[in-house]
């Protein structure tokens, strides 16, 4: 399992071996296999791609696109949307961090917003 972490315009420090950890808490829990792509980024990017491939033009914090062959697929998560969300949500930054991996994971993984909400991990 590889998992690569990639910091595309954002500006907030964050450590890939921490976003590495995480995903991987979250996919041997879930006793997936295969890599995982994990790209953290600013609004305006997420927000490009949000159009781009769900044409919904507007920012959010985690979009999700599955992979193929031995790659789970690939994330994109806005740090800069985490943080500033982080508080409204009463969270930390590296715990809405954490959130938006596990919810990023989880819907590689086929789960509904409403089964993700039961689950421990």
């Amino acid at each position: 399992m590889e998992i690569t972490v990639l910091n595309r315009r954002n500006k907030i420090r964050i450590s890939k071996k921490w976003i590495r950890e995480q995903a991987r808490k979250i996919l041997r829990a879930n006793k997936a296999r295969g890599d995982l792509n994990i790209v953290v980024s600013d609004n305006k990017y997420i927000r490009k791609y949000n159009r781009r491939y769900h044409y919904r033009d507007r920012i959010t914090d985690v979009l999700s696109f599955h992979g193929e062959g031995g790659t789970i697929g690939d994330i994109i998560i806005s740090a800069e949307r985490a943080k500033s969300q982080a508080g409204k949500y009463g969270n930390s930054f590296p715990g809405e961090m954490r959130t938006l991996i596990r919810h990023g994971i989880l819907h590689l993984l086929g789960y509904t917003h409403r089964e993700m909400k039961s689950l421990p991990v």
